[in-house]
């Protein structure tokens, strides 16, 4: 009985996300033996050359945790290294409203943490991962403590095992990280938590977004502003081992304007 109910769960998980014919589409592959095995061995080079563990597949009815969002969590996957550099590269250059040191980075979703670690390259008054898994917040604070150990990054650092949607930001600039962390649903519940918080006290916000499959939610906001909607190319060592991003993913981002349109 309780496999059935887990075959259930990740059903009805996957048509939410993908849809009957994406459902189908990964059942086919993943029935490939040469698949999962790849998956089940596969460390990323990024691992492999910083001593952490950012690597794999993880679906998300096995990170499921008993929350009410768990049916609209998304699987665990690193953003491949090369491009979220670009993308945060592209950000610093835009330019935001005020100096980066003033600002707090803040990966909501952050997995194991990869997207953080990178974050800190970057001189931010501090980088934070909110994750609502404890297995997953566990292995990214690990890794920010491999990473700053070896005196790598210039920005303090932490996570925080926390559901995205009750974190309390900080009294700073921010920049908000979306990796397509989670359905729509509950991007609505965390846009209405952001603009409680900064409605209260007004400050510059930015919101980097991949695969912005709730994007429009803030594009019709009134008080956001669609600052670019592009391809992110990966590098040729990033595509030659990716296993689940699409080569032609979309990143865009929005700036918080502070009036409405």
């Amino acid at each position: 009985m309780a496999s059935l109910q887990v075959a259930l769960a990740k059903a009805k998980w996957s048509l939410i996300h993908r849809g009957v014919w994406g459902t189908l589409g990964v059942a086919a592959k993943r029935a490939n033996p040469w698949y999962r095995e790849r998956n089940q061995q596969f460390v990323h080079p990024f691992d492999k050359q910083y001593g952490v563990d950012t690597s794999g597949l993880i679906s998300a009815v096995r990170l499921a945790v008993g929350h009410a969002h768990d049916l609209y969590a998304t699987a665990y996957a690193g953003i491949p290294p090369s491009r979220f550099r670009y993308v945060i590269q592209k950000w610093a250059a835009w330019p935001p409203e005020l100096p980066v040191e003033e600002y707090t980075f803040i990966d909501i979703g952050c997995g194991k943490g990869r997207a953080v670690l990178l974050a800190t390259e970057l001189p931010f008054r501090e980088v934070i991962g909110v994750e609502l898994s404890p297995d997953l917040a566990k292995a990214a604070a690990k890794n920010v403590e491999i990473w700053k150990a070896a005196g790598r990054g210039v920005a303090p650092a932490r996570v925080v095992c926390q559901d995205g949607t009750e974190f309390v930001y900080p009294e700073t600039p921010c920049v908000i990280y979306l990796s397509n962390p989670f359905a729509e649903p509950v991007v609505k519940v965390l846009l209405e938590q952001i603009e409680r918080s900064f409605s209260a006290k007004p400050r510059p916000l930015d919101i980097i977004y991949f695969t912005p499959k709730a994007g429009h939610l803030f594009a019709e906001h009134p008080m956001y502003t669609e600052l670019w909607s592009e391809v992110i190319e990966m590098s040729p060592e990033d595509a030659a081992v990716e296993l689940v991003c699409a080569v032609r993913d979309i990143c865009t981002g929005y700036r918080r304007t502070g009036k409405a349109n």
